[in-house]
């Protein structure tokens, strides 16, 4: 199935899903490729309507599989999503499992994303950091999280570049501003502080 044009990207999907007592099993197939992923992350409500958030700037041309995966649960059905592709100097995984599917409050997702880049420098600028020297070492960010943008999430994070480590434990509750409303504690390590010291000029 080609669905077409969807916020200026391309999206095809595939799969087979089966009724089962009232309970869908199966899984279905997509891929989302675009010069530029903005306007389809706004629509489908990662990005919020009027913020311009510092990880945006660094998106470029994308292209992204995904995979969601329908199965029988005990009380509900059991639903899990993985993507995984690149945007412009990052690669990108993302998977996590659906549940409460009929609340009110919205459907809470929990799972783990790891964005990575040959290049640290990128990976300070998803923060909207400008590194003014590039390195060779690659830099990393994990994000483990749980809960929805209605309610907020629980997130335990770690970014790391340049040969040091940020990490954050809290609490994340998306906003319409390029601030995003954080709660919690963060934790530096630096061996080599120079390093990050010069490539911030």
């Amino acid at each position: 199935l080609t669905i077409g044009s969807v916020g200026g990207a391309q999206v095809s999907a595939n799969g087979r899903l089966v009724d089962t007592d009232g309970t869908y099993e199966g899984n279905i197939d997509s891929r989302v490729t675009a010069d530029d992923p903005n306007p389809f992350l706004r629509l489908i409500g990662v990005q919020p309507d009027g913020a311009v958030l510092p990880w945006q700037r660094i998106l470029e041309k994308t292209s992204l599989t995904g995979q969601l995966v329908f199965k029988r649960g005990t009380e509900e059905p059991d639903v899990s999503y993985r993507v995984e592709g690149q945007s412009g100097p990052l690669d990108v995984s993302l998977s996590a499992r659906l549940r409460e599917l009929s609340s009110p409050d919205g459907v809470l997702s929990r799972g783990a994303l790891r964005v990575t880049s040959p290049q640290s420098g990128n990976i300070l600028k998803l923060f909207g950091l400008d590194p003014k020297h590039s390195s060779d070492a690659e830099g990393a960010l994990t994000i483990a999280f749980d809960g929805n943008a209605p309610r907020g999430y629980a997130i335990e994070s770690e970014a790391s570049a340049y040969g040091a480590t940020a990490s954050f434990n809290g609490t994340y509750q998306p906003t319409t501003t390029a601030l995003p409303a954080l709660d919690g504690a963060i934790r530096l390590s630096a061996p080599n502080a120079q390093s990050l010291l010069s490539a911030m000029g």
